[in-house]
């Protein structure tokens, strides 16, 4: 059986899914010249920096520490800001979990925040790359965004602040 995605527009979860696994999380920081981070990975792939969370953190903890070491971005004093605006419940033949988006709109310019590389190598798929694109050309870095309501959600999210 093949993986189904389905997106949840939500800035917490829902009671029916409070008690799966959070196995992922991404996140969408937009500068506030409308560059939005985004990461390649060794596969030649490109998305949004984010990962596994490591034992004991909590999601807002994971996401710092996701942005650091994928983007070289410290996001932590921008924490309050941070807002998770939706998630995909995932469910394969024997498992159901969660992939948890944020996104934070930087009060900075993308000029301002420098992006470089801050990960372990021994990463399953290291990041070989990080780089600020312009968010109206993001489906051009990562195809599957376009017309996803994910993509919309956010656009939405970051025109309203």
């Amino acid at each position: 059986m093949e993986a189904t995605r389905i997106w949840y527009e939500n800035n917490q979860i829902s009671p029916e899914h409070i008690d799966l696994e959070v196995k992922q999380i991404y996140v969408w920081v937009i500068s506030k010249d409308n560059m939005i981070a985004i990461v390649t990975k060794s596969n030649g792939e490109s998305q949004f920096p984010g990962g596994h969370p490591e034992q004991g953190e909590n999601p807002v903890e994971t996401a710092v520490r996701e942005v650091n070491e994928e983007a070289g971005l410290n996001i932590s004093p921008y924490i309050s800001e941070l807002i998770q605006f939706g998630y995909y419940l995932i469910e394969k033949a024997d498992e159901k979990y969660l992939q948890l988006r944020y996104l934070l709109k930087l009060p900075k310019k993308s000029q301002e925040s420098p992006l470089f590389m801050n990960e372990k190598s021994e990463e399953e798929r290291p990041v070989e790359s990080a780089q600020w694109v312009e968010l109206a050309k993001l489906s051009d870095y990562i195809p599957w965004t376009k017309g996803l309501e994910e993509y919309i959600n956010a656009i939405e999210l970051v025109s309203s602040k």
